[in-house]
């Protein structure tokens, strides 16, 4: 379970190689970062649909989900994700991140509400920086 008014990352991609770049590279940015990462996105949808729905609601949790999965693509944790209640959607800000560069996919997620930005792998350091800082500043 994540811990309240925190930095709070969840990381849902099949590539163990891509969680392990995308962790360190949050951890560099912020330092204290409670980090949970799942390699299937139907377990990291289980997780947030019963253990999330209890945490307070100023709680907010940067999702960064890719789009390109077996079984479950990001699309379809994003249509999953839609069902959830709002005070649950609310505590998260979902970034995609995606090695695709067509513009349609790109498009694509944009147009879910729950989606905060689309970003083209690899994640930096500046876009960590970034977000967090856009988050601290304006509560996003």
């Amino acid at each position: 379970m994540q811990r309240e008014n925190t930095n709070n990352f969840i990381i849902v991609d099949d590539n163990p190689i891509d969680i392990t770049l995308c962790t360190a590279m949050i951890k560099k940015v912020v330092k204290d970062a409670d980090i949970i990462s799942f390699e299937f996105p139907q377990k990291a949808f289980a997780y947030i649909q019963n253990e999330m729905d209890n945490a307070a609601k100023d709680f907010t949790t940067f999702l960064f989900l890719d789009l390109n999965m077996p079984i479950w693509d990001g699309f379809e944790f994003l249509d999953n994700f839609l069902q959830l209640g709002e005070t649950t959607r609310e505590k998260f800000k979902i970034i995609v991140l995606s090695v695709c560069h067509d513009r349609r996919e790109k498009q694509r997620a944009l147009n879910y509400p729950c989606v905060l930005q689309y970003i083209e792998k690899p994640l930096t350091i500046n876009m960590i920086h970034s977000l967090v800082n856009k988050q601290q500043e304006t509560g996003l």
